[in-house]
C-alpha cells in the first residue's frame, strides 16, 4: 500500500513505525488502559496507595479564558478519592519546564473549582502534575524530584494546598526514592525489564497499537492533510500576504478538525498552537468560519 502513498503521508506511515513510548501518540493510547494507567500512577506515586482510576482521557483540552494561553494534557486522570493527576511525556528539553509545570498546575485549579463554590472545595481536590522526561532538567542525577509549597522559613511545614509536581528523569543510574518506577524509566531508555509483567503488557499493548491498521492510517491521514494544510498557508502568505494567507489557512484548518469531530476548544486550541496565536485570534478565527458555513 505505501507505493501509493503521497511523500507527505509515507513520512508520516514510516514515523509511526519508528513510534515508542516516548511520542505522544503510543503514550496516550497505552494509557487508554486504565489498568495500565493505574499500575503507572501506582509506581510512580507508591505512597498515595492508588486504589481505582475513575476517570482517564486523552489530551485534555483547559481553556481558562479566551486570552489565556490553552493547556492540553497527554493523559488527564481522576481517582475514586477526587485526586486529580496531569501525566505528561517529555522527550526534548525547552528550558521551560518549572513555567510549564506551574501553568499546568494553575489551569487544572480553573477547571476544578466551580462556578460559585468556596475555594475550601479544592480541598477535596488535590493535584498531582507528574512529567516523564527522557532529560536531567534539574542535573542532579536523581530519578524522582518531587516539588510542593513548604514554609521556607521551616521546611517541616507544608503550605498544605493539596498541590505536588513531580518529574522523573529517565537519563539515571541512581533511583532512589523512584525504585518502583525504575522499570518504566529503563523502558524508557530502550531497555525492557522481561521478568516484570507490568512492562511486558505495556511493550504487547504497543505492539497492539502500532499493528492496529485503523489507528495508523488515522494518524498518517490527520497528520498528512495537517501538514498539507500548513504548507498551503505558507505559500497562501507568501503570495498573498501574511494576514490575509494566515485567515485562508485558518479557515482551512478549522474546517478540518471540525470534520474530525473535534470539539470549539479543541479546534481553537489547536488552531492557535499550529498558527502560533493568541486564543483569543484563534477564537475569532472559529467564530468567522462557522459563521459562513
Amino acid at each position: 500500500m505505501t507505493e501509493f502513498l503521497t511523500p507527505i503521508e509515507r513520512h508520516y506511515a514510516t514515523k509511526w513505525e519508528q513510534m515508542t513510548i516516548l511520542d505522544d501518540p503510543i503514550f496516550g493510547a497505552v494509557m487508554e488502559n486504565e489498568r495500565l494507567c493505574q499500575e503507572l500512577l501506582r509506581r510512580a506515586l507508591p505512597e498515595l496507595k492508588i486504589d481505582t482510576v475513575k476517570l482517564v482521557e486523552r489530551q485534555h483540552t483547559i481553556i481558562g479564558t479566551l486570552t489565556s494561553h490553552a493547556v492540553r494534557y497527554d493523559v488527564y486522570v481522576r481517582d475514586n478519592r477526587q485526586r486529580n493527576f496531569a501525566v505528561e511525556m517529555q522527550i526534548a528539553d525547552q528550558k521551560n519546564l518549572p513555567y510549564r509545570l506551574r501553568y499546568y498546575q494553575d489551569m487544572m485549579d480553573t477547571e476544578l473549582l466551580r462556578p460559585g463554590e468556596d475555594y475550601r472545595a479544592l480541598a477535596k481536590r488535590p493535584t498531582y502534575v507528574i512529567m516523564f522526561c527522557a532529560f536531567d532538567y534539574y542535573g542532579q542525577g536523581a530519578a524522582r524530584y518531587e516539588f510542593g509549597n513548604v514554609n521556607l522559613f521551616d521546611r517541616r511545614q507544608e503550605m498544605g494546598d493539596g498541590r505536588k509536581i513531580v518529574v522523573f528523569n529517565s537519563k539515571t543510574k541512581h533511583f532512589e526514592h523512584a525504585s518502583e518506577i525504575r522499570t518504566f524509566l529503563d523502558f524508557m531508555e530502550k531497555r525492557p525489564n522481561t521478568e516484570d509483567s507490568f512492562i511486558n503488557d505495556v511493550q504487547t499493548t504497543i505492539e497492539l497499537v502500532k499493528g492496529n491498521k485503523e489507528r495508523k492510517w488515522a494518524y498518517v491521514k490527520f497528520e498528512a492533510d495537517l501538514q498539507y494544510r500548513l504548507n498551503q498557508s505558507r505559500e497562501q502568505g507568501i503570495q498573498q500576504g501574511e494576514k490575509q494567507g494566515q485567515a485562508k489557512s485558518a479557515t482551512g484548518i478549522i474546517k478540518f478538525l471540525s470534520a474530525q469531530g473535534q470539539s470549539t476548544q479543541e479546534i481553537v486550541a489547536n488552531l492557535a498552537q499550529m498558527l502560533n496565536i493568541s486564543p483569543e485570534q484563534a477564537q475569532r478565527y472559529y467564530e468567522q468560519t462557522m459563521a459562513h458555513a
